[in-house]
């Protein structure tokens, strides 16, 4: 359960949520994930999230095919599965975009080198929303199907007992459909790239997280820049943190309509 409290009052439905993941092995090579999630934000249907076949080829080399979360951030695959997380919820000026899944494949590569763990990923597919949900809360009410189409990316994650640091790279074709009863706000085709890194820390009883995410479409001139830090400190079983989060967008000749954001926040774990 999550409440947000919000003009003197407790509102749980806006971060409680209930979810099942089920894996079944099939033999020591394949095996077999689904995961669904479903929201009070979203009057309780379920979604879902995970339902893909793994395979190891060989003991440092997995492919996945099905239906995945999209891992343009740090914590993609765990983001619904808040005691994984380092905070009550991941940054919210950070981590949010129309669409967080695609249906697909994916290669992982993974060796050690040293003291250090190195892994690299190639992933590839689509994603086609109808009735996006967050869209509809942009276009005030309008129905707006979003199709992220063919997506291709690449992920390197290095790590050894204190440090990790991860690199991320997108680019998908975007079309999308405004079901606007006045004017034609339909876009077809746009190409969109996502940068991202992210680095951690855990030395001793201090940890430290930090993401930074660029968004950019170049034909509609546009361009966002996301980061957060948060720092920690273990106390006995509690971990108190505070941290910092921004989301900004480039404003331009032709897209003057820019939003910032700015939040502060401390939690305890």
């Amino acid at each position: 359960h999550g409440a947000v409290y919000s003009d003197r009052e407790w509102d749980m439905s806006k971060e409680s949520l209930i979810g099942a993941q089920v894996k079944y092995q099939f033999n020591d090579k394949l095996s077999g994930t689904v995961q669904a999630v479903s929201r009070a934000s979203e009057n309780g249907q379920a979604k879902v999230d995970w339902a893909y076949l793994s395979y190891d080829i060989t003991p440092e080399t997995t492919i996945q095919a099905g239906r995945r979360r999209l891992p343009i951030y740090a914590y993609s695959d765990s983001v619904y599965i808040g005691y994984t997380l380092p905070w009550v919820r991941v940054p919210q000026d950070i981590y949010g975009w129309e669409v967080g899944a695609y249906n697909g494949a994916n290669i992982r590569h993974t060796r050690s080198i040293g003291d250090w763990a190195v892994s690299g990923t190639l992933f590839a597919g689509q994603e086609i929303s109808k009735d996006n949900v967050e869209m509809r809360k942009i276009y005030y009410g309008t129905r707006v199907d979003d199709s992220w189409k063919d997506i291709r990316g690449g992920i390197v994650d290095v790590s050894n007992d204190v440090v990790s640091a991860r690199v991320m790279y997108m680019e998908n074709k975007i079309d999308m459909t405004v079901y606007a009863p006045s004017e034609d706000l339909s876009q077809y085709g746009t190409r969109q790239r996502i940068i991202g890194l992210s680095a951690t820390m855990d030395y001793n009883n201090w940890l430290v997280r930090a993401e930074a995410n660029r968004f950019i479409r170049p034909a509609l001139d546009y361009q966002s820049s996301s980061w957060t830090a948060t720092v920690g400190h273990k106390i006995g079983q509690f971990t108190p943190l505070v941290g910092y989060s921004s989301y900004k967008e480039k404003v331009t000749e032709s897209y003057t309509d820019a939003q910032i954001d700015n939040t502060t926040f401390a939690a305890v774990r």
